[in-house]
Formats: structure tokens, sequence, C-alpha cells
């Protein structure tokens, strides 16, 4: 009952608001840890005119306000930001933007689509870890990996990164919960019903989530 009414409720949010996709290749979207591939596929085919692609969690809280500030101060080439973290797993050593949001320059985007290497390893393992394995595993030439420690999680379990968010937060994650979505909304007035100031710096978002079928937020 419960799947029934939330499955009404997201198919009315789709007719309503209309920025939501359907994810080809995809039907179980906790099994199937090639999402992502799949997603930027489809960014790289569909929307080849934005200036950047992101992925995030669908618990992370994104300030569209800072963002938009943020977007004309990158570089829109061979750019990989986030939150970096290392690992060394797959006899590798290598840096990857953690899961709860990072971004991709669009032509980054249309090497993922139409490389071997991430096609080969699209379900290699965590999607963030595998992300940042494609890179490191190609030795892109030019590969720009920025840090952004704005990028955090709540202030929640024992994460040694976690704070309570504040004017200075770009990416939130762990909001667990709609009233904490609707807290944040209120401490930060300026993200509400924010408009893009030109479609230049237009971006596409995917909020990744183990709730929906294949269902990917633009």
């Amino acid at each position: 009952y419960q799947r029934r009414v939330h499955g009404q409720q997201f198919e009315a949010e789709v007719a309503r608001y209309g920025d939501i996709m359907y994810l080809e290749h995809v039907v179980d979207a906790q099994r199937a840890r090639g999402k992502t591939y799949h997603f930027l596929r489809h960014a790289a085919l569909h929307f080849p005119y934005v200036s950047y692609v992101m992925k995030a969690d669908a618990d992370s809280y994104i300030r569209l306000h800072p963002l938009a500030q943020l977007l004309p101060t990158l570089p829109q080439s061979m750019l990989y930001y986030g939150y970096t973290v290392f690992d060394t797993r797959w006899n590798l050593t290598f840096p990857f933007q953690a899961g709860p949001a990072y971004l991709l320059s669009i032509d980054l985007v249309q090497w993922v689509a139409t490389s071997e290497v991430p096609r080969r390893y699209s379900a290699l393992g965590a999607e963030d870890m595998t992300t940042g394995y494609w890179f490191a595993v190609s030795r892109l030439h030019g590969l720009q990996i920025v840090h952004d420690t704005r990028i955090h999680d709540f202030n929640a379990g024992r994460n040694p990164t976690a704070h309570h968010a504040t004017h200075d937060s770009l990416v939130i994650h762990q909001c667990k919960n709609t009233a904490l979505f609707y807290h944040l909304q209120q401490r930060f007035p300026d993200d509400r019903g924010y408009e893009w100031p030109d479609r230049e710096h237009y971006f596409l978002t995917q909020l990744h989530s183990k709730d929906w079928r294949g269902r990917t937020r633009w």
C-alpha cells in the first residue's frame, strides 16, 4: 500500500512540474549500480547544451543561490568538482568526489558517454568511487579536480566532517526527513524560488535515490 501511494504521489509530481525523466536500462535502482553511468550517457545525448552536470543524493539539500554564484567561477573544461576523498582499491590509489554531490563539466560527461572504460566498469562498486576510478585508470590529461569543504553532512552520526548548516554551506547531506528540508528552506530564504540568471550556466542534476526505480530528477 505504501509503495502504491508513493508511486501515485510521484506520478502527480511528474505531471505537475515536468522536471523528472525516466532512465532506460535501469530496472531496479537498488541493484543497478550502473545508474549514474546511464544517467551521464543520457545527459550527454539529450542535454549537450548545458555547461555542467551534477549528481546528488536525494537526501542532499542543494543551495541554489550560492551554487549559481559559484558556477561562473569554475573551469568549464575537464572539471571534476566536489568533496574530494582518496581511496585505495582495485590496485590503485585515486581521488574521487564523495557521493552526496559532485559536478562534472559537459565535456567530461561526453567523455563518459563515449569511452570504453566507463562502459566496461559501469557497475564496479559504489557509484562515487566508480566515477573517480574511470578518470584515474584512464589518466585523463588536464583533469581538474576541485575540492570544496562546503559540501558536508548535517551534524549527525560520527562523521568528523559533519556540522550544522551555515551560510557558507553549499550542499548539506543526510537530510533524512521533510522537516529538515523545510527547516533549511526557512534558514536560507534566498534559495526559495530562485531563478537562474542566464542559460549559459544552466545545469542538469540527478538526485540519486534508492527509493525509486530508475527515476531521475533534472
